[in-house]
């Protein structure tokens, strides 16, 4: 029997057809932990793009959600793309910050984001871009044979910041809180600012608003479902009032792991560890 069966057995051990056990580990990729929470949550296949407000209101605490009919396992090659379909996202994003966000520009920056990473994978000398950070994926770029598609993009002159998730204390000096408000303050005034975040494997795309720009909206942009935490199982942006709901958001989909007493506490840290790349557009 192949892991794959075993898996659809277990889901149907715990009660579930097997139709739904297959529809859960094809949209949370064979991930039995998130097709367990896919099926729990109700989750259905996706259709439509859709739009849903998570708790309206449009003030502290409030957000809405935009979501895709595809996510980035819903296309050939797009597995390992995340990073390329975040910096594609942060581009397309600062390109025109004043747009509604709609359905549409997260599967653009999935399909175009995968083409790229395709495309890096074809050309790059050094053997593609697979699991990548951002900066080596925007040094392969720079020295692609092929038209850079981030070439517009910039690291801002504090460069990369490196923290430690916690499920306590966000403020802490390495904590997503300060090391996002670092990443603003060091940003011109006027400025939008896109953040990838990477906690490996993963990364997803924060952008964080100028100062004097009202409303205030922060968005977290990610290609991966999310199902229980995000209705439907496609990518999504989530569009939020204050800096605070931002890092909420991102502690719920990049959670601190607690491994145990007997890890030993530096050990702990490299595993929680995580990456910001604070980025402008060129000028």
């Amino acid at each position: 029997m192949s892991s794959s069966d075993q898996n659809v057995s277990m889901l149907m051990e715990m009660g579930f057809e097997s139709s739904r056990a297959e529809e859960a580990l094809r949209v949370c990729d064979g991930n039995m932990e998130r097709a367990v929470e896919f099926l729990f949550s109700g989750g259905t296949s996706g259709g439509a793009a859709t739009m849903a407000s998570s708790t309206g209101g449009g003030g502290v605490g409030s957000s809405e959600d935009v979501v895709a009919s595809l996510s980035q396992y819903s296309v050939d090659n797009g597995r390992s793309a995340c990073t390329c379909i975040a910096l594609t996202a942060a581009r397309n994003f600062l390109q025109n910050p004043s747009a509604a966000i709609q359905a549409q520009f997260l599967v653009d920056a999935i399909q175009q984001g995968v083409s790229n990473y395709q495309q890096l994978c074809n050309n790059n000398s050094s053997g593609g871009v697979e699991h990548k950070s951002a900066e080596e994926v925007l040094q392969a770029a720079a020295s692609s044979t092929n038209t850079n598609p981030f070439a517009q993009l910039k690291m801002t002159a504090g460069g990369i910041r490196q923290g430690i998730l916690s499920n306590t204390n966000t403020r802490s000096d390495m904590g997503l809180y300060t090391l996002l408000s670092a990443c603003r303050q060091e940003a011109p005034s006027d400025a939008w600012l896109a953040v990838l975040i990477t906690k490996t494997p993963e990364t997803v795309l924060a952008i964080l608003p100028p100062p004097s720009t009202q409303p205030q909206k922060y968005l977290v942009i990610d290609s991966h479902p999310r199902p229980g935490v995000v209705q439907g199982n496609g990518a999504y942006a989530r569009i939020m009032s204050t800096l605070d709901d931002l890092v909420a958001h991102l502690s719920t989909i990049l959670p601190a792991t607690e491994l145990g007493p007997d890890i030993p506490e530096m050990m702990a840290m490299m595993y929680n560890s995580f990456d910001l790349y604070p980025l402008l557009l060129s000028t």
